[in-house]
């Protein structure tokens, strides 16, 4: 082999190494930025919930029970909405975790029929309505 040649191969060869590391590399980047990213929304919702039950338990040892059901019965609306399909229809969801998404929705339904919700915005109930609806 000539030293052209040589010299050719090896370039060829650092090339494809060089294309190797980078997207090893430019992986590693990417799933520590898309680990970080769900990491930090599960700790920011960490914290709401956290500061909903502390404010929760705080109203009830003050017997303020009528608040507290409120404050519940706004999450629960809030919680049934995220479970809404569109939601996260660009994911893939495991047959376990859409059969949970499903008794979870009948809970909440089988809840909603025997305590109806007194006051709630239009936009919400329609929403809740329409997650209701996907079961039927």
């Amino acid at each position: 082999m000539s030293g052209k040649q040589m010299s050719r191969w090896f370039g060829a060869l650092l090339f494809i190494v060089g294309c190797i590391v980078g997207a090893v590399a430019g992986s590693m980047v990417s799933f520590y930025a898309v680990g970080s990213t769900i990491v930090d929304n599960w700790v920011n919702n960490q914290t709401s919930y956290t500061q909903s039950h502390v404010l929760a338990l705080r109203q009830l040892r003050a017997g303020e029970t009528g608040e507290v059901l409120n404050m519940l019965e706004e999450q629960l609306d809030q919680d049934i909405v995220s479970l809404l399909p569109n939601r996260y229809e660009e994911f893939r969801i495991t047959d376990r975790t859409q059969a949970r998404v499903q008794q979870t929705l009948q809970a909440a339904k089988d809840y909603r029929e025997e305590f109806p919700r007194e006051k709630t915005g239009k936009i919400i109930e329609k929403e809740v309505d329409q997650a209701f609806s996907l079961m039927e």
